[in-house]
């Protein structure tokens, strides 16, 4: 006698208690873009002041170039960490 072979099918059903862990996994991921993003913006406007300062007042070298490099790091910064959100594939 032939017995047929059963398949059994386990799925993960979602409760409704998992909904508020989830809710609080994508609010905790977001702000830490935000404040990712805030940090860097408030460097990017420090360094901007600092370099603009400079350019404009007294043009030491030194000081222009590592103002400029921190500015060009964080928009380069900025770009890559953001450019999924950003430009969509």
């Amino acid at each position: 006698m032939n017995k047929s072979k059963s398949i059994v099918s386990v799925r993960y059903e979602e409760s409704k208690s998992d909904e508020p862990l989830l809710r609080l996994t994508l609010f905790s991921n977001t702000m830490k873009k935000f404040f990712v993003f805030l940090f860097t913006l408030l460097i990017l406007i420090g360094s901007e002041y600092y370099f603009l300062t400079e350019l404009f007042a007294q043009k030491r070298i030194p000081v222009l170039a590592v103002s400029l490099l921190v500015t060009i790091g964080c928009l380069f910064f900025l770009f890559r960490y953001f450019k999924r959100s950003i430009f969509p594939s």
